[in-house]
């Protein structure tokens, strides 16, 4: 669910689908943060790899293939990293929750490639 980011970025409103549900798609980024235990937040520009999660998923479960944004080089190098959704309407804008008191719609975990 996502429109053509080259010429139709925020063109559209979020809407809901037939059940009730917001017409939306997600995103995956993965930044090097140097230390496991940074309190720093990383730069937004800079990250290692980033793609939209609208591929098939195969018996329910979603897989991808990590690879380095510069280099092409599959997988990661030895570091700690941190890896996050992004939860986006059709048009890309950040989906707007329904109520105050839900449960997150992105999520953002830290981990080590050793």
């Amino acid at each position: 669910f996502f429109d053509n980011p080259d010429n139709q970025y925020y063109k559209f409103a979020q809407q809901l689908g037939k059940n009730g549900v917001i017409d939306r798609h997600s995103h995956i980024t993965i930044q090097n943060i140097g230390n496991i235990n940074t309190n720093t937040p990383p730069n937004a520009k800079n990250f290692e790899f980033f793609k939209g999660l609208n591929d098939l998923a195969n018996n329910a479960v979603l897989t991808i293939a990590v690879v380095q944004k510069d280099s092409k080089t599959p997988g990661l190098t030895a570091r700690s990293y941190r890896v996050y959704t992004i939860s986006s309407s059709f048009g890309h804008q950040p989906v707007l929750m329904l109520v105050a008191q839900c449960g997150a719609q992105d999520d953002c975990v830290r981990f080590t490639v050793k």
